[in-house]
């Protein structure tokens, strides 16, 4: 069985990193960000996802409890390769204003994931098994790719109008639809693009009870887009409880429902904007 698919492993085992200062510079002669860009232009560095082809084989192995008491040789199956790629994120410290100050332009290589395979001297011993692995192979490797130009208006976080009822993070066919126009066509159209959704509450309730429900409202977001087909990589998001209000509205304050409404927000932006 084949299919492709882009692929992200987990823990984090190296990363080297170009500090904020001359910055601009490196990532202009190392991903074709225009020598001349014109005022008042927004790019986005894009990256490229790995693709991989899966494959599924067949081992007969000891269980790790019979591999104890049987004969056996050992052999590491590298299910899922090692995988490196250029990321952004902020520059730790940095006090600018201005988010294009505060980059910092890593390359981390993420670990193989592994599994034991414990073959049988004499297959007469024990109950040895038949297990399937599958295999990620790469065939199409990403990468630092070149800069797009986009609209500066998606450098910004923009209010998606999403409606929750209370305490929910349920979506409704209309919240849906709001996404799919808004998100979805945006991934598709750029297929190297990432997006940061951002998810607030009122303070209406306990603390703890909104920073829970903004994280899932955020999640539910970012599991609507994966279930069309975005890889959930190309996808940041943040639940920030009741800590960013817009109003006077906090705990202990009377306000109206329409006051408390404005605190409820769902915001996006794109990620990775290195110049103006």
């Amino acid at each position: 069985m084949k299919h492709l698919l882009p692929f992200f492993t987990l823990s984090v085992i190296f990363y080297a990193c170009v500090p904020a200062p001359g910055y601009q510079e490196y990532a202009r002669n190392n991903s074709g960000l225009p020598d001349s860009s014109a005022p008042d232009k927004c790019y986005v560095r894009t990256v490229t996802l790995d693709e991989y082809e899966i494959q599924t084989e067949d081992y007969l192995t000891y269980t790790v409890e019979e591999a104890a008491k049987y004969p056996h040789r050992t052999e590491t199956l590298i299910l899922k390769p090692e995988y490196s790629q250029w990321e952004t994120t902020a520059y730790e410290g940095c006090e600018s204003p201005n988010p294009n100050d505060c980059q910092v332009l890593c390359y981390r290589t993420y670990e193989a994931q592994t599994a034991m395979v414990y073959h049988p001297v004499d297959t007469s011993l024990g109950k040895p098994i038949y297990k399937e692995y599958e295999f990620e192979k790469v065939i199409a490797r990403g990468g630092l790719s070149a800069y797009e130009e986009i609209d500066c208006a998606l450098t910004n976080y923009a209010i998606l109008p999403l409606f929750y009822k209370n305490g929910s993070a349920a979506l409704s066919e209309t919240s849906r639809k709001i996404i799919a126009d808004e998100l979805l066509s945006l991934l598709r159209e750029h297929p190297n693009f990432r997006i940061q959704v951002n998810a607030h509450t009122s303070s209406i309730g306990s603390s703890a009870s909104n920073q829970a429900l903004s994280e899932r409202r955020a999640a539910t977001i970012a599991d609507y887009l994966v279930s069309r087909g975005v890889n959930r990589g190309r996808i940041v998001t943040k639940g920030y409880g009741e800590s960013q209000l817009l109003n006077r509205c906090a705990d202990g304050v009377d306000c109206s429902e329409a006051e408390h409404l404005e605190n409820k927000r769902i915001e996006f932006r794109v990620l990775n904007i290195d110049s103006k």
